[in-house]
């Protein structure tokens, strides 16, 4: 690991997570609408199911497995455009904060492949998470022999665990994804300007929430083309989707671009 550079962390760290926080309830909203909408055509297709095949509770299990599928599609093309918008932002910001006065293409093939890989992870994980609930809690309402309204109200307590109460799942969620997209984004953006932007430094969340392995990485600073070492996982960036969970849910770190004038001859 490089020595730290000399700059104030906390006042650096404070700015980005100001970006953070705007990102994450941004994304929080649009979650809420989402789920919401999830809900009714979930709702919408057990009843269908339920009175096509002669009111045999057992088929509403085929109608989640259909929209299962249904859900996927619209849950990626949402996630696409409002990704790409935020991404976009996101790389802007990286060389605002850099003082680059550089190129930034949204739709430059690697950044479209970082879309890519972000929206597939995150429509394969909701859409796959929120069915297995409604099937396994569906399976229970059939051994029960209860009601399609018990079946409905089983529905509607699923997405209630998601999106209400004190620490609805979709809280954690938004605040993982805008991790990943602000810090992504912006190392998209420096890559893009490699002939000033020689690396990125690992700048850890400054409140006492932070992970110890993400604490011990800050002031790490990596080559554009080289991840980070954060507790034995390599990732490109804090929030890093290739990550492994206990490295990157619910993390709010950085990262710094390590200009060419200021980069030691060891990165």
């Amino acid at each position: 690991m490089l020595k730290r550079r000399k700059i104030d962390r906390t006042a650096l760290w404070e700015v980005v997570d100001k970006r953070f926080t705007k990102v994450e309830n941004r994304l929080f909203d649009w979650l809420i609408g989402l789920f919401k909408t999830q809900e009714e055509r979930y709702i919408e297709a057990i009843k269908v199911e339920y009175k096509k095949t002669a009111k045999e509770p057992v088929e509403v299990l085929n109608g989640i497995n259909k929209q299962q599928m249904l859900e996927w599609h619209i849950w990626k093309d949402a996630a696409f455009l409002e990704f790409t918008e935020l991404v976009d932002e996101a790389g802007k910001f990286g060389l605002k904060r850099a003082g680059i006065q550089g190129a930034w293409d949204v739709l430059n093939p690697q950044v479209l492949l970082f879309l890519d890989e972000k929206v597939f992870n995150f429509a394969n994980g909701l859409t796959d998470s929120i069915a297995d609930a409604l099937r396994e809690t569906l399976r229970e309402a059939i051994r029960n022999g209860e009601t399609i309204e018990q079946m409905t109200e089983r529905i509607q307590k699923v997405f209630e665990n998601t999106v209400r109460g004190e620490a609805p799942r979709a809280r954690l969620i938004a605040r993982t994804e805008a991790t990943g997209i602000v810090n992504g984004g912006q190392r998209l953006a420096y890559q893009q300007n490699a002939d000033i932007v020689e690396g990125v430094e690992w700048l850890s969340s400054k409140d006492n929430r932070v992970r110890p392995s993400h604490q011990a990485a800050d002031g790490q600073q990596v080559a554009l083309d080289k991840p980070f070492n954060v507790g034995g996982s390599l990732l490109r960036f804090p929030g890093d989707p290739q990550g492994p969970a206990r490295e990157v849910i619910n993390c709010r770190c950085s990262i710094l671009s390590v200009l060419k004038k200021e980069a030691p001859k060891a990165l």
